[in-house]
């Protein structure tokens, strides 16, 4: 296309370039006024910048040669970037310039975006007169690729690696720019010493389909993946919902990370773009400062990186209505920002809910449309809000004189349910305080009288009310209270152990326990909590804001007892049958104090039945046959136990009680007699 332009040239023929961007009509006054050199009446006209002083300037720069054409390259860019008005306007002006100022004009476009012509009448002659140019194929493909290594003196290491570089390329819609990016990307591993573009160089860049995809995915590593949510959200911005390329403003672009208080963003655009993955120039319109926008470098990355092309199948159902909102706030902002523009209604309803899961940020002017859109909205509310609720005071006031007399009924039937309730409540006392207080609640709910309240004080006097952990995750627990009865905590089959305060509130979870075997919790006499099996380890806590304190851990499988001040452990509790049972016998002072060996016992030797420590931590109790013994701790060979008692059968000792450091307690096997010593 170019090279025919070349030829228009020679021929006597001048012309402009431009595309249309997302403000065709300046850039076509930027193409123009860069051909008028010289010629101070047209650039006058042109900084006027409406449409009449466009069609004269143009009429003036044509008059310069014998015959003047103007190209709109990317005409796409039309239906992509702009708003249906300013695509009609635009047309318009095309069609004025061919018909008033003499000159040609030549739209190129993709053809997949033909069909929009159909929307505008006055470009159906595009329709009407079309040159279908296709990708080049064959022996111009091989050119574009091989000549111009051979111009700069250097040539393919074999004709293979050409026709194998054209094969990967074979029927794609974007052969060329993707032949391109891999030349390049060849020329700059080339070797110079033998002037040769080498098969393993191809190779390094992964063929021509993986060039692009690879030097996208090298800057992405680069970038570092911290970033990846910034580069997908600039990319996201950067593309159309027809999967086109959309230009936005450098700032704009930048907006989207208003919330963002670091420099990351701009960072990360600026090494797209040293990357060539973006490109950024520019743009002077009229008087106004220049612009700087971005875009992205080619199309063809759009298709050829796996990683852009699954972000934009994920974000496939938010970008239609993305690029809608983005023209409706440029509308918005063009007219002023009135109300009259915003989206109301069902538009924004549907809006509100895109909003919700989109997971994008929005310029800073689709933000204001979006606040601009809410603050009409609940002014509307209120509106109608004002209007129901006047209405609703005539309807009230109406029903506030039925509605009298409702209540009336009402709370005499309220008053007999309420004496059901109390007569009730007298029945339950003698069984059970609890029970009887729950009906004097539910008739003083339903009847406030001076019979249930006093009845409710008789209830609490003659006994304290139970509270019911009603689902509360007891099942598979014990529980075990704390000394001063302020804690309750329980535990069993479960990775938490759950303790709740003495007024009924939300329990504390202490995490980190075996669900296999269970542990009972125990608790000390300073206000400390020891939790886990002992099989392998303990945990102990500090009570009332449920800190971990300390973690115990054994050698080997451990019966443990918690005592007023001590943990107190029997180490190699259980042992395969058959083998030796050696009890190693040890004490912490909790929470902080080490281990202390306070020594061991052959078990199977002793032939006890079962053992338990004083929980002042001064002694070992075990029972053998139907005799109960004591050991004074820590155990010494020469020192024979203690005989407590003795039942009639074969005795266990129980554990010990809390609060009866002096006392033992023993249990009958054969008829659960329990005594204490």
């Amino acid at each position: 296309l170019r090279a025919g332009l070349v030829a228009t040239k020679r021929a006597g023929w001048a012309h402009v370039i431009c595309t249309p961007g997302n403000d065709p009509r300046a850039s076509l006054r930027r193409a123009v006024i860069s051909e008028l050199e010289g010629d101070s009446e047209a650039l006058r006209e042109l900084a006027v910048g409406d449409e009449e002083a466009t069609v004269s300037a143009v009429n003036r720069w044509g008059q310069h040669s014998e015959h003047s054409l103007i190209l709109v390259d990317q005409f796409e860019e039309l239906f992509t970037l702009n708003t249906f008005d300013e695509q009609q306007k635009f047309a318009v002006l095309l069609v004025r310039l061919v018909l008033e100022a003499n000159v040609f004009v030549l739209v190129s476009m993709r053809d997949d975006f033909l069909f929009h012509c159909h929307q505008h009448e006055r470009l159906r002659p595009v329709l009407s007169d079309l040159t279908m140019l296709g990708p080049p194929e064959g022996a111009a493909l091989r050119r574009a690729l091989v000549q111009p290594a051979t111009t700069c003196g250097y040539r393919f290491e074999d004709d293979e690696l050409v026709d194998e570089m054209l094969a990967e390329v074979e029927g794609e819609r974007g052969a060329l720019p993707l032949l391109a990016f891999a030349a390049a990307r060849l020329w700059e591993k080339r070797d110079r010493d033998s002037g040769l573009l080498t098969r393993q160089a191809y190779h390094d860049i992964g063929g021509v389909g993986g060039a692009l995809a690879r030097h996208a995915e090298a800057t992405i590593d680069r970038i570092g993946t911290d970033h990846i949510a910034i580069v997908r959200e600039l990319f996201r911005n950067l593309v159309t919902a027809e999967g086109t390329r959309a230009v936005r403003e450098w700032n704009e672009l930048l907006s989207i990370f208003s919330d963002s208080r670091s420099e990351s963003p701009a960072a990360v655009l600026g090494s797209l773009i040293d990357a060539r993955l973006l490109t950024s120039y520019e743009i002077r319109e009229e008087d106004r400062e220049p612009t700087r926008r971005v875009e992205i470098i080619h199309e063809s990355l759009l298709a050829n990186w796996p990683r852009l092309i699954r972000w934009q199948t994920q974000d496939a159902d938010a970008a239609q209505l993305r690029d809608q909102l983005r023209q409706a706030a440029s509308t918005w902002d063009e007219q002023g920002r009135t109300d009259d523009t915003l989206w109301t209604g069902s538009a924004h309803r549907e809006f509100s809910v895109w909003r919700e899961g989109y997971p994008g940020g929005l310029t800073e002017l689709e933000e204001a449309f979006a606040a601009a859109m809410t603050a009409h909205s609940k002014r509307r509310r209120r509106r109608r809000r004002i209007a129901v609720a006047a209405a609703f005071i005539v309807l009230l006031t109406v029903l506030g004189i039925v509605g009298v007399s409702r209540q009336q009924a009402i709370a005499e039937a309220n008053r007999a349910e309420a004496s059901k309730l109390l007569a009730l409540a007298q029945v339950q006392l003698e069984k059970g305080a609890t029970e009887a207080l729950a009906y004097a609640t539910a008739s003083l709910e339903l009847a406030d009288t001076e019979e249930a309240r006093n009845f409710a004080m008789k209830a609490l006097w003659h006994a304290p009310p139970a509270f019911v952990l009603a689902g509360a995750g007891m099942s598979g627990r014990w529980p075990s209270f704390s000394p001063d009865g302020t804690w309750l905590a329980a535990e069993g089959h479960d990775d938490e152990v759950l303790v709740w305060p003495e007024n009924g509130g939300e329990p504390l979870r202490l995490p980190g326990h075996s669900v296999y075997p269970a542990g009972r919790a125990g608790w000390t006499a300073p206000g400390l909590l020891v939790t886990g099996n002992g099989s392998d380890h303990v945990q102990v806590w500090s009570m009332p804001e449920g800190r971990l304190v300390r973690t115990i851990d054994f050698s080997s499988p451990t019966l443990m007892q918690v005592g007023e001040t001590h943990l107190l452990a029997e180490v190699g509790a259980t042992v395969l049958e058959g083998e030796p049972r050696v009890l190693e016998l040890r004490r912490w002072k909790l929470p902080d104090g080490q281990a202390e060996d306070l020594g061991s016992i052959d078990w199977t030797a002793l032939g006890a039945t079962n053992s338990r420590f004083d929980p002042s931590g001064r002694g070992w109790i075990f029972a053998r046959g139907d005799t109960v013994y004591y050991r004074p701790l820590p155990l010494r060979d020469d020192e024979p136990g203690l005989v407590i008692g003795r039942h009639d059968n074969d005795a266990a000792v129980l554990t010990p009680r809390a609060g009866e450091p002096d006392r033992v307690w023993s249990q009958d096997m054969v008829t659960g007699e329990r005594r204490c010593w």
